[in-house]
């Protein structure tokens, strides 16, 4: 063979001249001798690694795999050839779930969804793949297959009996259906499921299930801007997947419970200090510390450091692209405008909001796309378009589901400017009016400071300027003890607030 330059000596071994080679030998061997090669290098790999054998996981995993495909072709389904399906779904998982860790969300679901494959459908092990690979298929936006998968890991987990497993697909299923626009009575839904969830997951001490309910709850405040109640419940939510050892949860909570601080009634040094501390903790994967970075972002930017804030914009953005992760990408498109406009330009927080409207609209998400339009409504306004700026709101209000306190907000809030400038300040107070009360309830201290201040500039308009002052003066009182006045400042038309009633209001 040597002489005939098929193979080549290679130290103690051989190994083929070509790989086309190689693939014709392969295919000339019978499917029961592939099987059986195919272990044999298993069972070598995992001799030679030895305590290192687990770094080799991938690689094992598929040769198993492969091993099982053909003694299944060839009809073989005895105990040996489940146990190396079994094994093979093992291992292959294992790798998958290091890449989720690390945040590879292309191969994360890549290996999770080869582990499912060999493994009988109402297995155990194999419903409990599907969580973890449908939040790894809603990151890379392939919102609807992952969809379709939890809708059958859940009907296959309830049908089999495993409730705990069922309501773990079903919970993620609804991260999926938020961010995918499918928000017809989402709230409802999310709280009993978490609320179900967490009596199921008590009961049979499953803490990852625990950490995945709590998560859900997070968003469910989120939604309605009560940052408090998120924090809270993002702080058990990291309690239960330390428990489990589950690193990627733990992570994910960490930095939602970052995010969570930006708009809430915590000072803003108070916030980097937090910040600065999960970034520590997070250190090494790659996601999670892009998202702290568009957290911190914000934050500089609410201190006036602009450069630095643009800086940790543009650093989470490429590492969200080298991971292939386009859902959080397009993402970074709230951070950047909101430090665009808190820096004065509106420009550039148009170019960097337009970038993640148009991409949301493309892939048909609903839930950022409204708050991604209310801000671009903004951005356009300050620059004099009034017209591009009320149709914005008017998108944000078709995009914005029933019970989301900040689009809801939004779309009022630009809206009430664009019928002030123009005179209708009537219809303006109503909308600016309506855009408080939504507010009232939550903590959402940063949005309240932007919708006192715009309500006090229409209360002049109108002559109430006994209203206007007490309503800026909270604003005031608001933005001094969320430590920025940058905050405050940057409100559309407040610097240049006419001094006097009927003097029209420009942007």
């Amino acid at each position: 063979l040597t002489r005939k330059q098929l193979v080549l000596p290679d130290d103690s071994a051989y190994r083929f001249q070509h790989i086309l080679i190689r693939d014709s030998v392969y295919e000339g061997l019978l499917k029961r001798a592939r099987a059986t090669l195919h272990e044999r290098f298993v069972e070598w790999g995992d001799r030679v690694n030895g305590d290192r054998a687990v770094e080799f996981e991938e690689i094992s995993g598929y040769h198993l795999e492969q091993a099982h495909r053909n003694l299944i072709e060839l009809g073989i389904i005895d105990e040996h050839a489940l146990a190396v399906g079994a094994e093979a779904a093992r291992r292959l998982g294992s790798a998958g779930r290091r890449a989720f860790v690390r945040g590879d969300m292309s191969a994360a679901a890549n290996l999770l969804l080869r582990a499912t494959g060999p493994l009988p459908p109402q297995s155990r092990q194999r419903l409990a793949l599907f969580p973890d690979l449908g939040e790894a298929l809603m990151q890379l936006g392939e919102f609807e297959q992952a969809e379709s998968l939890l809708e059958d890991a859940v009907a296959t987990a309830e049908l089999a009996g495993e409730r705990a497993l069922a309501a773990n697909a079903r919970l993620v299923r609804l991260f999926v259906q938020l961010l995918a626009g499918e928000t017809e009575d989402w709230t409802e839904q999310a709280t009993r499921a978490a609320e179900e969830a967490i009596l199921l997951c008590e009961a049979e001490g499953d803490e990852v299930g625990l950490a995945r309910a709590w998560r859900l709850s997070a968003w469910n405040s989120l939604n309605a801007s009560r940052f408090e109640a998120s924090a809270a419940s993002l702080g058990r939510a990291i309690e239960h997947a330390r428990r489990a050892g589950d690193v990627r949860q733990e992570r994910r909570a960490s930095t939602q419970y970052a995010a969570a601080a930006v708009y809430g009634p915590m000072p803003v040094d108070e916030c980097i200090a937090g910040c600065e501390e999960i970034a520590a903790r997070v250190a090494g994967d790659r996601q999670a510390e892009a998202a702290v970075n568009c957290v911190l972002g914000q934050l500089e930017a609410m201190r006036g450091r602009f450069e630095p804030a643009r800086e940790l914009c543009r650093r989470a953005l490429a590492m969200f692209e080298e991971l292939g992760l386009v859902v959080d990408a397009a993402t970074v498109a709230l951070s950047a405008g909101q430090v665009e406009l808190l820096a004065g330009d509106a420009l550039a927080a148009e170019t960097a909001l337009r970038r993640g409207y148009e991409y949301f609209a493309r892939v048909g998400e609903r839930y950022l796309q409204s708050s991604l339009a209310g801000l671009l409504a903004e951005a356009v306004f300050v620059q004099g378009r009034w017209d591009d700026a009320e149709r914005l709101a008017r998108d944000t209000e078709e995009l914005a589901a029933a019970d989301d306190v900040d689009a809801q907000m939004l779309w009022r809030l630009q809206q009430a400017r664009v019928s002030a400038v123009r005179g209708q300040v009537v219809d303006a107070e109503r909308l600016a009016r309506e855009a408080l009360e939504l507010l009232e309830p939550t903590d959402n201290v940063v949005s309240q400071i932007a919708a006192l201040a715009t309500l006090a500039q229409v209360l002049r308009l109108t002559g109430n300027g006994q209203e206007a002052d007490e309503r800026l003066a909270r604003a005031r009182e608001l933005a001094e003890a969320k430590g920025s006045s940058i905050v405050l400042e940057q409100v559309p038309g407040l610097v240049d607030m006419p001094a006097s009633p009927g003097t029209a209001m420009m942007p």
